[in-house]
């Protein structure tokens, strides 16, 4: 047996252990949620949420102005633009996977003068005959010099190849990593549209209350201001006070700043909206709707345990955590020797029809161990793992905050269900005492105060219902956000060719 066969034979026993220690580190796993998982919900409907839940409401206006929103708002181009970062990431992070080849290829010409002494009057011919026979003959005759100028061509072409030999796993940790990281961006992707349907669903219906409220105070300015006749006439008739017709006036006068402030708010949200539609503010972006909608059947719930899969921001913290247990394995990788092979290939001639025929080529291998670097990777080892228990951490905070959302939406479709018909019964008995009060009053039974208490109270309440409702609808909005889901989400139209095919 001769040495270098006895060489590789001593060196299995050291490629053995060193393998052992790699699979040291194995991916936890990370199928269970990191806290308790509850085992229903509170309360559930057994209406069926459509994947674009915003279409159960059935208002057109709401769906044109959320697939607006989906196609051109700002923070949602923002998302594609991450997501092709990341996908670019991903695909650099897989490349030292795969062999480095280089080629290089150079040409030159050099250009040689050389200064030649000839006999004067002799032929051009013969110049460098002439001048050899007049230096050998010694003859004293008169000479004159001339240039004699070469070229030589010089062709060159060089081909390199190198790999490293992912032994340990280090570089396809890295690349997991990476593609892991893409994953969960595309889920941010998915969490940032659901959002932002919520966001427009809210801004649309609380646009839709200020209408309605417009028309309402509208209203309201029509009966104060009959009221204000009232007053004034029984004023004028010695029936009625200065008093009444001035706390009328100024009922008058508070229903129209009212009506100025709640114009005001419609066209804040008129620009919210069309900002959000990825539009100037002023522009028109939603039409017209003057009631708010009645709340469809309460969706499904179901389990909890379901919950996690579908909310996409508590998918992308899972991915996340794969990926940092993926850095954990590359940073223990990187503590063992690295192995690369390269390759070259070169060949030089003066003509180019000669150029492949003689090649020089070498190939060969290197090891790269660490032996002394002051902790430095231990370090990134500890880094790494703490990393990968915070990331833990934040999945289940996600975890947690999906079902306290989801039990938030629910309670507050539930009380605000009953506050709602609570507000409702007290606008008909406000409405009944105003009209009693009224009546007393122009029949002379009783001053004008109760009269203008109870008409606050109604007019304070018919505001406060159309506030009602308007909670209720956004109840219900965040419940279907809680809920989570997925639906086919496409890029930008300027942006497919870059981003390719969703999901």
């Amino acid at each position: 047996m001769n040495a270098r066969i006895r060489h590789r034979l001593r060196s299995i026993p050291l490629l053995i252990l060193v393998l052992g220690l790699t699979s040291c580190f194995r991916k936890p796993d990370r199928s269970q949620a990191p806290v308790e998982v509850p085992p229903s919900f509170s309360a559930g409907g057994e209406g069926a949420a459509p994947a674009r839940w915003w279409t159960a409401f059935g208002d057109g206006q709401l769906d044109k102005l959320v697939e607006k929103a989906l196609a051109g708002n700002m923070r949602l181009r923002v998302a594609w633009d991450r997501l092709a970062q990341a996908g670019a990431v991903a695909r650099k992070a897989g490349a030292p996977l795969w062999p480095e080849i280089s080629a290089g290829a150079s040409a030159g010409r050099t250009r040689t003068v050389t200064e030649m002494a000839v006999p004067r009057g002799g032929s051009d011919s013969s110049t460098a005959a002439a001048a050899a026979a007049a230096t050998t003959a010694a003859v004293d005759v008169e000479t004159r010099t001339k240039d004699v100028v070469e070229y030589r061509t010089d062709l060159a072409l060089n081909v390199a190849a190198s790999y490293e030999l992912d032994l340990w796993g280090r570089l396809r940790a890295t690349k997991n990593a990476a593609a892991a990281d893409a994953v969960a961006t595309r889920e941010d992707l998915d969490a940032a549209a659901m959002s932002l349907s919520a966001e427009v669903a809210n801004a649309w219906y609380r646009l839709v209350k200020q209408r309605a409220e417009i028309e309402l105070l509208q209203r309201q300015q029509k009966v104060n201001s009959e009221y204000l006749e009232l007053t004034e006439l029984r004023f004028k008739l010695g029936r009625g006070t200065a008093v009444d017709v001035l706390q009328q006036r100024q009922q008058l006068e508070a229903t129209r700043g009212d009506l100025s402030v709640a114009r005001m708010r419609r066209e804040l949200l008129e620009h919210q909206l069309a900002v959000l539609a990825g539009k100037p503010p002023k522009s028109v972006v939603g039409g017209e709707r003057g009631s708010l909608p009645e709340l469809p059947r309460m969706p499904a719930t179901g389990l909890p345990s379901e919950l996690i899969s579908r909310r996409p921001d508590v998918r992308a913290a899972l991915i996340r955590l794969g990926a940092a247990d993926h850095r954990v394995a590359a940073a223990i990788a990187d503590r063992f020797p690295r192995i690369s092979l390269t390759a070259r290939g070169e060949t030089a001639d003066g003509k180019l029809r000669d150029l492949f025929d003689d090649w020089l080529a070498s190939i060969a291998a290197s090891i790269l161990a660490p032996i002394f670097d002051a902790g430095r990777r231990k370090a990134e080892v500890e880094r790494a793992k703490a990393a990968a228990s915070e990331t833990l951490h934040v999945y289940g905070g996600a975890v947690l905050v999906a079902f306290r959302e989801v039990e938030d939406a629910i309670t507050s479709e539930k009380r605000g269900a009953e506050y709602l018909a609570n507000v409702s019964r007290r606008v008909k008995l406000a409405g009944r005492l105003t009209a009693r009060t009224r009546e007393r009053y122009a029949n002379g039974g009783t001053d004008y105060l109760p009269v203008l208490v109870a008409l606050r109270a109604e007019q304070n309440l018919e505001k406060l219902e159309l506030a009602a409702k308007l909670s209720l609808i956004e109840s219900r909005i965040g419940l279907y956000r809680a809920l989570g889901g997925a639906w086919e989400l496409r890029p930008p139209a300027d942006d497919e060719d870059d981003i390719g095919e969703s999901r």
